[in-house]
This record gives structure tokens, C-alpha cells and sequence, in this order.
């Protein structure tokens, strides 16, 4: 994911750029910035914390701060990533006050076999939340795409 960041954020707008002067053109891409910059450390934090904690509040937090950067124009409905990880991270927190009642620890972090049950279900959490996000997207269609292809087909 980083890779791509990278050469999508960086490197083919410096190709696109050599080819327009190439060409006599004055239209470049917007050069290298601090909005890129910022861009860049969120996406490692969310990256970071969407493998590592799924169900943290931090990672609810970080996709409702890409959400509100790019909102009102998002065509990604980042807003509706945002809201799952959300719901998941209260999911977790009710769980965790569930057992802390009944006697069980909040976190268990002294079984290693739990601890991994826990990691494998965290990863299956980022698959399906991705996964339904993409879903959204695809049903919602938000740069036509779809409607385009179908309609020439």
C-alpha cells in the first residue's frame, strides 16, 4: 500500500510532468507539498493501526480524519469506512465491559493462542469492513464507472 502511495503520489506525477514540458505544455500537476506529506503519514497511521488494531478507537479516529480531509468532494465515501470501523471499535468496547463483569480480563494479553485468535480476528475485520466498503462503492458508483462500461456494453 505504501508502494503504491509512492509511485502514485510521487513518481507518475513527475513523469506526467517531464512529458507535458516535453510537449511545450505549462499544465503541470501540482508539485510535491505539505498536504502530500500529511497525506502520506496518515495513510502509514492508518495503515499501521487498521492491521494492527482494527477495533481500537484510534483506528475509527484516523478514517474519520481522512474522511473529514477529503469531505465534502470524496468520491471514495470515506464517511461510510469511517462509520464501520466506528461501530466495530463500539462493538470491541462492549465486549470488553462484558468481561470485565463477568470476572475476564478487558485485553488478554498473557495467552499467547488468544492473543493470536485476537489478531486473526482483527485482520478478518479490516477483509470484511474493506470488503463491504468496496461493495458500497461499487453499489453507490460514485465516478460512473459502471454505468459507463455497462452502457457502452
Amino acid at each position: 500500500v505504501m508502494l503504491i502511495m509512492i509511485v502514485g503520489g510521487r513518481i507518475l506525477p513527475s513523469f506526467t510532468r517531464n512529458w507535458l514540458n516535453k510537449f511545450g505544455r505549462s499544465d503541470f500537476p501540482t508539485p510535491y507539498n505539505r498536504f502530500d506529506t500529511a497525506t502520506i503519514l496518515t495513510g502509514i497511521a492508518a495503515l499501521a493501526s487498521w492491521v494492527l488494531t482494527p477495533e481500537h478507537v484510534l483506528t475509527a479516529a484516523i478514517a474519520t480524519i481522512a474522511w473529514y480531509a477529503t469531505a465534502p468532494d470524496s468520491k471514495l465515501h470515506l464517511g461510510v469506512l469511517a462509520l464501520m470501523y466506528w461501530g466495530a471499535s463500539l462493538m470491541w468496547t462492549v465486549d470488553g465491559i462484558n468481561g470485565l463483569i463477568e470476572g475476564e480480563g478487558f485485553i488478554e494479553i498473557a495467552d499467547t493462542a488468544a492473543m493470536l485468535d485476537d489478531a486473526v480476528l482483527g485482520l478478518l475485520v479490516v477483509i470484511v469492513g474493506l470488503a463491504a466498503w468496496a461493495v458500497y462503492l461499487v453499489a453507490k458508483d460514485p465516478k460512473r464507472v459502471l454505468r459507463k462500461s455497462l452502457a457502452r456494453g
